[in-house]
Order: C-alpha cells, then sequence, then structure tokens
C-alpha cells in the first residue's frame, strides 16, 4: 500500500500517474452515485495498492474521500479498478465504507 500524498498534500511526482488514475476511478463512483441528497466531488485519493494480474491490465485498490457536498461530509469509498492502453479505465468495484465518526481518519506513512 501507498499513501499518495503526505499530510500537506505534496505528492512525489512518480506517483501523479496514479493519483490521476485514482480520480479517474473516483469518478465512476461521482457519475454513478450522486444524486441531489449527495452530488460527490472528489476530494482525496488516499492510498493505492497495486493487485497482481495475469493479462495485460494494471488493477489496483484506490481508497478515496469524497465530498459529500449536501451534508458537507467527507465519505470514504474503495475502488476497485484496472487500466490497459487498449480499455482505458474501469472501476469494477466501488463500495461505500460505512460512516465512523469517531474514527480517526487515515494517516500518512
Amino acid at each position: 500500500m501507498y499513501y499518495l500524498s503526505d499530510s500537506y498534500g505534496h505528492i512525489d511526482p512518480g506517483m501523479k500517474p496514479f493519483w490521476h488514475l485514482g480520480g479517474v476511478a473516483s469518478s465512476f463512483v461521482m457519475l454513478k452515485e450522486s444524486s441531489e441528497n449527495t452530488l460527490y466531488n472528489m476530494a482525496q485519493v488516499v492510498n493505492v495498492t497495486q493487485l497482481e494480474t495475469e493479462n495485460n491490465q494494471l488493477r489496483f485498490n484506490y481508497d478515496v474521500l469524497l465530498h459529500e457536498m449536501v451534508s458537507q461530509e467527507m465519505i470514504h469509498w474503495k475502488l476497485l479498478a484496472t487500466w490497459s492502453p487498449e480499455e482505458g479505465v474501469k472501476a469494477s468495484q466501488m463500495e461505500l465504507l460505512p460512516k465512523c465518526h469517531h474514527c480517526e481518519p487515515p494517516q500518512n506513512h
């Protein structure tokens, strides 16, 4: 697992493509799950883990925070995203994680 930004939001230049891929994968959630009651906007790509594949695709698990504009809450989502030159980006799994008001925010390592 790699945390994409430090506590100040700085991203290592070599990790920016993974941040951009996480942002594109987040757009699948924003498009599918936004409504007049939520209206999601990407706030932070928290971390990424690359997974093994047996084909020409790259596969990643992402943890992202989406800003729910109506309630002003930060909502945690887990995404499984794939990328290949032929097919581009796809978010194959999207999971809304339960709200935890007493939990600590993810720590950057």
